[in-house]
């Protein structure tokens, strides 16, 4: 079989069934395939492969049927978290695959967090039916690649792939920061990951103290995060003076909003949980589009985060470690401003479409 036609399977606001821009470019989605499939559908057409980018529920069972025959399937993030509502994604994509599978075609499942074990059933069962399933999985960090093979089909195991999210952000110098003045720190993702910003805020509110003052911007789609701040703000004993600046996420204006935040602030910090499952392997993303706009980065000590460690300030506290940050920046970003081009060449996207590149031309060769 030749490989002349590709799909690309995804999760987006649009109507259930919707294909093409309309599925891709026309409705919310998640950031995810974005970054991840945007370079592998980039790289399909340059080869001239022929694409088919499809959002399926269950509510449009015929989108099945327009499904066609493809050479190769392409598996983005698929999540929600309403159960009800995933069950519409995981039902119409776990039958695509079916029938997929049965016309020979490979499937290629991207796997960015460990949604295998996710508390929400129906995803969880519909990772476990893709990994299974798998000609190949591609993976965006090493940390994340053994909760993976626990789902695998041991008697036919996939091929393994990592590729690096690449970074949406161009590289800039790292800011002066004046300790007499205003300390911008910059918090951005998911509101799925901002429990961790609110379990913490309370003590870096309380134990923060290099600066004069401080501001903190909340960059998601969702304002009552910032509202939860400030409400955690009123309640703990601030030892110096704190802002909460919100800025509404817009798919639209990436990478250009998220740029524009960055090179405002001093510190992007990441918090997480390094024993949550979900959470330990995922992407670098955050930290090197952090590190490439020339901000000090604070994070928890994921597994992922641990591989460019070097660049950044991974620890189990980030509260506690941010006086220490501010009390050294100085020192910190001018030894990472000579090291950070080596580090970070693996996420360029160059080196994103070489790796997408390769892994078309294996299935290519397969075939010929």
């Amino acid at each position: 079989m030749d490989i002349t036609r590709a799909c690309f399977l995804i999760h987006s606001g649009a109507p259930a069934g919707s294909e093409g821009d309309e599925a891709w470019e026309k409705a919310n989605f998640l950031a995810s395939n974005r970054i991840q499939l945007g370079p592998a559908r980039q790289v399909a057409l340059k080869l001239g492969i022929e694409i088919k980018t499809v959002n399926l529920r269950s509510e449009r069972p015929d989108s099945l049927i327009d499904l066609g025959r493809q050479s190769l399937c392409f598996v983005g993030k698929l999540s929600y978290p309403n159960e009800e509502y995933a069950g519409r994604i995981a039902l119409a994509n776990m039958a695509a695959i079916a029938l997929l599978k049965s016309q020979g075609t490979k499937i290629i499942t991207l796997y960015s967090d460990n949604l295998a074990a996710s508390k929400n059933k129906s995803i969880a069962m519909l990772y476990r039916t893709l990994l299974w399933h798998a000609d190949g999985v591609v993976y965006p960090t090493s940390a994340i690649i053994n909760y993976g093979r626990e789902w695998y089909n041991k008697s036919l195991p996939p091929d393994e792939w990592i590729i690096e999210d690449p970074w949406q952000v161009r590289k800039h110098p790292y800011k002066s920061m004046d300790k007499k003045k205003i300390c911008r720190i910059l918090w951005f993702g998911h509101t799925s990951n901002a429990k961790y910003l609110l379990n913490m805020a309370a003590d870096m509110f309380k134990k923060t103290k290099a600066s004069e003052s401080y501001e903190l911007t909340v960059l998601t789609a969702n304002n009552s995060i910032a509202k939860a701040l400030r409400l955690i703000l009123e309640k703990s004993r601030a030892v110096k003076p704190w802002t909460i600046r919100y800025q509404e996420w817009s798919n639209e204006m990436q990478p250009t909003q998220l740029t524009d935040e960055l090179r405002r602030a001093h510190i992007t910090i990441i918090p997480s949980d390094p024993n949550d499952p979900l959470k330990s392997g995922a992407s670098h993303n955050r930290a090197v589009d952090s590190i490439q706009a020339g901000c000090l980065v604070i994070t928890s000590r994921l597994e992922s985060y641990k591989e460019i460690e070097r660049l950044l300030i991974a620890v189990n506290d980030i509260p506690s470690y941010l006086d220490v940050a501010i009390k050294d920046y100085e020192r910190l970003t001018k030894k990472w401003s000579l090291m950070r081009d080596k580090m970070l060449d693996r996420f360029s996207p160059e080196r994103n479409l070489e790796k997408w590149t390769s892994l078309y031309s294996k299935y290519i060769e397969s075939k010929e």
